[in-house]
């Protein structure tokens, strides 16, 4: 008996490390045990929550910013600039995918904020906040989910109630919970088309 076996183009495919001075290093990264990543990206700058003492800060760098463009956050003549996100630890940050330079920041104590980054990078801490939700208090908030195909459109979810937000009014749209979820949301995401947000528990 025969049997057919479709070649592959990926089946001797390799990763290679990429050289040290395209590297970033000495990142201050949040600890935070949370379901979602900690870390978000756009065409030029990628954001992670940062380890500081409180865990309510947001760093955000260039993608230019490795090996010897990075000056390292232990030096003592340098300190990264933070955005200070609030009372609560952050659990999500997310990017605009229509405005590369708006971030979506999730914290514990259920509220949401949108940021709105200089051109060039933050050159100072940022407190200014565009705007700000305030998210269902069941369960912990830990997921955002900016829509791919309207912009001003973000569902964010806690591990029983998931909402979708106008982020021109600030209001929630529509709250799903209870007998929409029957169990706890462990992720999120939004179909390409837009037409679906799908959870996985």
């Amino acid at each position: 008996m025969s049997s057919f076996v479709r070649e592959s183009k990926f089946r001797h495919l390799l990763p290679e490390l990429s050289p040290r001075d395209q590297w970033y290093e000495n990142l201050n990264i949040s600890d935070t045990n949370v379901t979602q990543s900690l870390l978000a990206c756009s065409h030029h700058f990628f954001a992670h929550a940062h380890g500081s003492a409180n865990g309510n800060a947001v760093c955000v760098l260039p993608l230019s910013s490795t090996g010897k463009n990075h000056v390292p956050i232990s030096a003592t003549a340098y300190q990264v600039p933070l955005i200070q996100a609030g009372t609560g630890k952050i659990s999500a940050v997310a990017f605009d995918p229509f405005q590369e330079t708006r971030l979506f920041t999730a914290a514990e104590d259920g509220v949401i904020k949108v940021w709105e980054l200089p051109e060039e990078g933050l050159s100072k801490d940022l407190d200014d906040v565009q705007s700000t939700l305030y998210a269902a208090h069941e369960g912990r908030l830990s997921m955002l989910a900016p829509h791919l195909a309207a912009h001003n459109i973000l569902a964010s979810a806690t591990t029983k109630v998931i909402q979708i937000w106008d982020l021109e009014t600030t209001e929630a749209m529509r709250t799903l919970q209870d007998s929409f979820l029957e169990t706890e949301v462990q992720s999120m995401a939004w179909s390409y088309g837009g037409g679906a947000l799908l959870t996985g528990a």
